[in-house]
């Protein structure tokens, strides 16, 4: 080869582009470098926005702040109401509640309301039942603390010549009620007789509850003045308790009464 060939030999080799590896890959290749790159971004955006609080606007101050997603509302819990009372309240001596009770059907009836009972039959507010338990006893035996509404019905049981005595023993029973649940609304309804004529203590006793009533500012529901269970056919059984109806009358009774407390 002559000296001229050579040098155009050399100078074609210089002007040859290099090979590198960008120029040899395939153009599948950098389809799939492009995509990775986009889906890499991409899951690093959404990671660091899930970390992210969202942010709304002060209307007030025009400042953004990061507020947290509210959590979800819980359950409420049942209201509660607290019932103390007598034979017309409970069955026996011991206590005893029926599902026939008025107690039983107004916890049926309000649905969202639990009704708690501490009564028994026989028990005044200063006689005692033939196992000693008054009225006052019962009340430091029910669970008030927590209660919406408690009420108080009895007297009945009470007889001659006890009227203060009855006041001062009510005034107690309701200022421990007031006293155990500050936040309650309380409701004290004075004896129900349905006997025709009233014995004369009755009503005696009803304006000593009353007046116990007034003193601490207590709503007071007179069953002597409104009738309740006088008259009614079937309402009282032959021993002077209620039936089944009576109970149910009852329950027809009070239920506005507590409702409205509630309220």
């Amino acid at each position: 080869m002559s000296v001229l060939s050579k040098r155009r030999e050399r100078r074609r080799r210089q002007r040859a582009p290099r090979s590198h590896w960008w120029s040899e890959a395939p153009w599948w290749a950098w389809v799939l470098i492009v995509l990775s790159a986009v889906a890499f971004t991409v899951a690093t955006t959404l990671a660091i926005q899930r970390d992210r609080a969202p942010v709304t606007v002060d209307a007030s101050s025009g400042r953004n702040t990061a507020t947290t997603a509210p959590a979800e509302d819980a359950p409420a819990e049942a209201a509660r109401v607290v019932v103390i009372g007598d034979g017309y309240t409970a069955e026996s001596a011991q206590g005893a509640v029926a599902a026939s009770a008025w107690p039983a059907v107004l916890e049926q009836r309000l649905g969202d309301v639990t009704v708690e009972v501490s009564a028994a039959d026989g028990a005044g507010f200063v006689r005692p039942n033939v196992l000693g338990r008054t009225i006052g006893s019962l009340a430091a035996e029910a669970p008030l603390a927590g209660a919406e509404v408690i009420v108080v019905f009895g007297g009945r049981a009470d007889g001659r010549g006890v009227a203060e005595e009855v006041r001062t023993a009510a005034l107690a029973v309701l200022e421990q009620a007031r006293a155990a649940a500050p936040e309650a609304e309380l409701v004290l309804i004075g004896p129900a007789e349905p006997a025709d004529p009233v014995p004369a203590e009755v009503p005696l006793n009803r304006d000593a509850i009353a007046a116990a009533a007034a003193e601490v500012g207590v709503r007071f529901v007179d069953p002597l003045f409104d009738g309740w269970l006088g008259g009614g056919v079937g309402l009282v059984a032959t021993d002077g308790s209620p039936t089944e109806e009576g109970h149910r009358a009852l329950a027809d009774l009070i239920e506005p009464i507590v409702r409205d407390a509630l309220a």
